[in-house]
């Protein structure tokens, strides 16, 4: 049975709970679509930003699939690979 993330907290406490994920490039991104500059500009001045909407489900997204993981077959040792992986995208998207 798949589990639900609790909904404590408030939205910043809930983005940093998620922020080690997204930092080590548990997160993908694609490396270009007509969204993309909306949705990291939002998640990276939130919460300052003037609209949080996609931070919320992002938050949801990523605790949900943290408490799913052994559903889906993540491994330490995948998680681990992702991450290298997701790190060779990031550095292209944003050092290229």
């Amino acid at each position: 049975m798949q589990e639900a993330p609790a909904i404590d907290d408030d939205k910043i406490m809930r983005l940093r709970a998620q922020t080690a994920k997204i930092e080590g490039g548990f997160m993908l991104l694609p490396k270009e679509a007509h969204w993309l500059d909306t949705y990291v500009l939002e998640l990276t001045t939130f919460p300052n930003s003037k609209h949080d909407d996609q931070v919320d489900s992002t938050v949801f997204a990523l605790a949900w699939s943290t408490l799913n993981m052994s559903t889906y077959g993540w491994t330490d040792e995948t998680i681990k690979n992702l991450g290298r992986f997701c790190s060779e995208l990031s550095f292209y998207r944003f050092y290229r």
